[in-house]
C-alpha cells in the first residue's frame, strides 16, 4: 500500500469519525427536545405570564391595554301610579344605552414575600355622547330606593320605630322619584331620609351608608377606595396560583355571607389558570361581594383562535333549589331561581341582581311586569378563554339590579303594595381580543407545533447521518473483502503474479493499474 493510499484511507477514517460525532449530537439533542419540549414550553409560558415587577404581563395588568367600554340601561316606570290597582301591571321601558369610556389602574401595589401581591382598583369613568343612545340630562321615573331601603332595614324594629318612619315617610317621600340618568349615577341626589338617619339615635345600629347623597355610582369615579383591598397570587413560583384571589380586605371570608358562601376564592378578574379545564372556573366579584361561578357551555373560534366558552347561569343565580350548596346565598330572602340577594353588600338596601330582563329567571318574575324580553344572545354572561393560556379572548359582563317592593305593614307608604322585582337598570361591559394581538397569540401557540417539528427534523437528520456513515462503511468492508478473495482466487492459477508485473491489480470492479511492484 503506498503512502497516498494510506493518507486516503485515514482522511475517510477521520471524515466518517467526524460525521459520526455530529450524528450522535443531533440524535442526543433531538430525541431530548422531543421528550422535553411540550414541559420547556410549559415553563417558558409560565415565565412570560408570570406576574413579576417590570415583565410585560405587568405593564398590561397595571393598566388595561385595550379600551373597556360600560353600558348602561335603564327602565322607566312608565304607569307607577298604577301600583295598587290588581288589575294593572307595572309596564317598564328601557332606555339607554348611556356608555362611558373606563380606565382602570392598579395603584398601592406592594410585592409580598409569600408570591402574592397587594393592591387596589382605581377606575375612571367617561360618558361618551356618541355612542350613546340618550343624554345624561333624560329624566326617567324609578324607584324610590332611600325610601324602599329604610322600610326594609326597619322591618324587624318595635312598632314605634316603624311608625315613626311611617309617619316620616308619609310626609316626604313617595314610592317613585324622577331623576335625571346622572343623578342616578355619579352625580348622585340629595334625600332628606339620609341625613335624618345619621342623626336618630335608635338606627346607629343598621348599616347606614356613609353617603350624603343617592346614586348607583356615587362617590365611585376615580376612588381607590371603594372596590377594597386586594391580595393575589403572582404564579412566580407556583402556576396554579396565578391570578388566584387570596384576600379580599384583608381577609379570606366574607362579612356579607355564612359558611362556604363566604369565602373569598376564584379569579381577580384578569388573569386566569394555564390550561383551564372544559368544566367550570371561578371568578371574586367585589361588585356583589361573593364568588361567581362560570360553567363551560361549547368551544367556540374568536378572530380565528380556539376558545373554551364559560356561562354564568344556573349555578350563579339559584338560592338552593338545584343547588343545595347556594341556599347560604340567601341571606334569609330564599327567592325563585333566578336572582341573588346583595342586600348585604349594599348597605341593606334590598337589592337582588339578576341577568338582564330576568334572562333564565322563573317565570314569576316577568310574570308580573310588562317590559321584559329576555335574550341569551343580548343578555347572557359570559368569558371565553384561550385554553392553553387562559387568556381571555371574549367576555360579555351583564347584571341587572332590581329591587323588592313588598308590603310592610307598619309603614303606611307600603301597606298595600303588591310583592314584585322592581327592575332598575342593568350594564354591560364587553371587550374582545384584537386582530392584533390575535395574530400575536397564534405566534406564541404556533412554537409548540414549529418546535416539534424542528425537534424531529434535528432527531431525523442525526439518524440520517449515523445511517449514512454505517452504510458507507459496509459499502468499504464489502468491497475490500471482495477485493481480498478475488487476489486470493487469482493467485491460486498463477495469473496475478503476470498482473502484478504489468503493474495491475484486481479489483471490485476490474482491473487497476498498481502503484508499486512486488514479487
Amino acid at each position: 500500500m503506498t503512502c497516498v493510499d494510506h493518507n486516503s484511507k485515514m482522511k475517510m477514517y477521520v471524515t466518517s469519525i467526524f460525521f459520526i460525532i455530529i450524528g450522535i449530537i443531533f440524535t442526543i439533542i433531538g430525541m431530548i427536545l422531543v421528550l422535553t419540549w411540550p414541559s420547556l414550553f410549559d415553563y417558558i409560558l409560565h415565565n412570560q405570564l408570570s406576574l413579576t415587577p417590570g415583565s410585560k404581563t405587568f405593564k398590561m395588568w397595571q393598566k388595561n391595554p385595550i379600551p373597556l367600554y360600560l353600558d348602561f340601561y335603564f327602565y322607566n316606570w312608565t304607569n307607577a301610579n298604577e301600583l295598587k290597582n290588581p288589575n294593572v301591571k307595572p309596564n317598564f321601558e328601557q332606555i339607554g344605552p348611556y356608555r362611558f369610556k373606563e380606565e382602570k389602574f392598579k395603584v398601592n401595589i406592594t410585592w409580598n414575600s409569600n408570591d402574592t401581591v397587594s393592591f387596589k382598583q382605581q377606575r375612571y369613568w367617561y360618558f361618551v355622547p356618541e355612542e350613546s343612545n340618550g343624554a345624561l340630562e333624560d329624566v326617567i321615573t324609578t324607584i324610590n330606593v332611600v325610601a324602599v331601603t329604610a322600610a326594609f332595614q326597619t322591618r324587624y324594629e318595635g312598632y314605634f320605630t316603624q311608625q315613626g318612619l311611617s309617619l316620616t315617610l308619609s310626609a316626604i317621600a313617595d314610592l317613585t322619584v324622577d331623576r335625571s340618568i346622572s343623578q342616578l349615577l355619579f352625580e348622585g341626589y340629595e334625600d332628606p331620609l339620609i341625613n335624618m338617619a345619621k342623626t336618630m339615635e335608635n338606627l346607629q345600629h343598621l348599616e347606614i351608608p356613609p353617603y350624603d347623597k343617592f346614586g348607583w355610582f356615587y362617590e365611585r369615579n376615580g376612588t381607590r377606595d371603594f372596590d377594597g383591598v386586594f391580595n393575589m397570587g403572582t404564579g412566580e413560583e407556583d402556576p396554579t396560583d396565578f391570578g388566584v384571589l387570596k384576600n379580599w380586605n384583608f381577609n379570606s371570608r366574607t362579612r356579607f355571607y355564612k359558611n362556604e358562601c363566604s369565602m373569598v376564592n376564584g379569579s381577580a378578574g384578569e388573569f386566569w389558570p394555564i390550561n383551564p379545564e372544559p368544566t367550570e372556573i371561578t371568578l371574586f366579584s367585589n361588585d356583589l361581594c361573593r364568588s361567581i361561578t362560570y360553567e363551560y357551555e361549547k368551544n367556540v373560534s374568536v378572530e380565528g383562535l380556539n376558545g373554551y366558552k364559560f356561562t354564568a347561569g344556573d349555578k350563579l343565580m339559584d338560592n338552593g333549589t338545584m343547588y343545595p350548596e347556594n341556599k347560604c346565598f340567601c341571606n334569609g330572602e330564599c327567592v325563585p331561581s333566578g336572582s341573588v340577594n346583595a342586600s348585604a353588600c349594599r348597605y341593606g338596601a334590598p337589592a337582588f341582581v339578576s341577568f338582564p330582563h330576568f334572562y333564565n329567571a322563573d317565570l314569576s318574575y316577568t310574570n308580573k311586569i310588562e317590559g321584559m324580553h329576555p335574550q341569551k344572545k343580548k343578555h347572557s354572561f359570559y368569558i371565553t378563554l384561550e385554553p392553553k393560556t387562559g387568556i381571555p379572548l371574549d367576555v360579555a359582563a351583564r347584571l341587572q339590579i332590581n329591587i323588592l317592593l313588598q308590603p310592610f305593614e307598619h309603614v303606611a307608604l307600603f301597606r298595600n303594595v303588591p310583592k314584585l322585582f322592581i327592575p332598575v337598570l342593568w350594564f354591560e361591559q364587553k371587550a374582545r381580543i384584537s386582530p392584533d394581538m390575535a395574530n400575536d397569540l397564534k405566534q406564541l401557540l404556533s412554537i409548540p407545533e414549529i418546535g416539534c417539528y424542528v425537534n424531529w427534523g434535528m432527531l431525523s437528520f442525526g439518524l440520517l447521518i449515523l445511517l449514512i456513515v454505517i452504510l458507507n462503511f459496509y459499502i468499504n468492508y464489502k468491497s475490500e473483502d471482495k477485493a481480498e478473495k478475488m487476489i486470493s482466487r487469482w493467485g491460486q492459477n498463477g495469473t496475478h503474479r503476470q498482473m502484478i508485473k504489468t503493474g495491475e491489480l484486481p479489483t471490485a470492479n476490474g482491473v487497476k493499474s498498481a502503484s508499486i511492484y512486488t514479487e
